[in-house]
């Protein structure tokens, strides 16, 4: 065969390939289409923040009396050694008046504590109200039961795209479909639920209340489909 022959014989295969390519692109029907699966699940984390605060014309007896109270803190907290506490914002400022005139210093620091949300915990939590400041609570899925939760709902999502691809391929009056693409989208984590004001005050000495509610987690898959005209 000769070298032009060849060329020629080459031409003429993809000429027919590229026919075959454009009659099935004419004869193929594209639908996209997606599923999400959502649930409510309980609350098991929960954080709450507490403030050390002082104030007085001496920055020592501002030190001092922050770190008593943070001390005073950690001594109930050694009683409950599942929960996880963070210490942060540590300041001490001076205060002045409209003139600038120094008036007075102010000092502050935060603790946070991250604990399972279980019967008994709202004990320890007034037990540290005569030492420090509530700022709030905030009630969440644990990284733990939150990788459970969205496997789960992965599984059904997947379920339930299976089940649509078959229903839209018999809308079509077909049983033949092709899966061509497919996303599965991350979950978006709500923000945890935020409690303010719940604390009971000092005086008055009685525990906090602790509603957790739910937190809803969501799974969403996109697909395309191929189905014959």
């Amino acid at each position: 065969m000769t070298f032009s022959r060849f060329c020629l014989l080459l031409i003429c295969v993809f000429s027919m390939n590229a026919h075959a390519f454009e009659t099935n692109q004419r004869n193929e029907n594209r639908v996209s289409f997606s599923v999400t699966e959502s649930a409510y699940f309980n609350n098991d984390q929960v954080t709450l923040t507490f403030r050390a605060y002082s104030q007085d014309l001496n920055p020592q007896v501002v030190a001092n009396e922050i770190n008593t109270q943070m001390q005073a803190a950690y001594a109930v907290l050694k009683r409950a050694p599942q929960i996880k506490v963070e210490t942060s914002d540590y300041q001490i400022q001076p205060i002045y008046d409209k003139n600038q005139a120094l008036t007075t210093w102010r000092g502050q620091q935060t603790l946070t504590l991250n604990m399972e949300n279980q019967p008994g915990l709202v004990k320890i939590m007034a037990q540290i109200q005569p030492y420090l400041r509530y700022q709030n609570m905030e009630f969440g899925v644990s990284s733990a039961q939150r990788q459970l939760f969205i496997d789960d709902l992965t599984r059904k999502a997947l379920d339930t795209f299976q089940k649509k691809a078959q229903l839209i391929a018999q809308g079509f009056q077909t049983q033949v479909y092709k899966i061509i693409e497919t996303n599965i989208q991350s979950p978006h984590f709500p923000s945890p639920y935020l409690a303010r004001n719940m604390m009971a005050s000092d005086a008055v000495g009685n525990a906090p209340v602790m509603q957790a509610g739910q937190s809803q987690l969501s799974v969403t898959i996109n697909g395309t489909l191929l189905l014959p005209n």
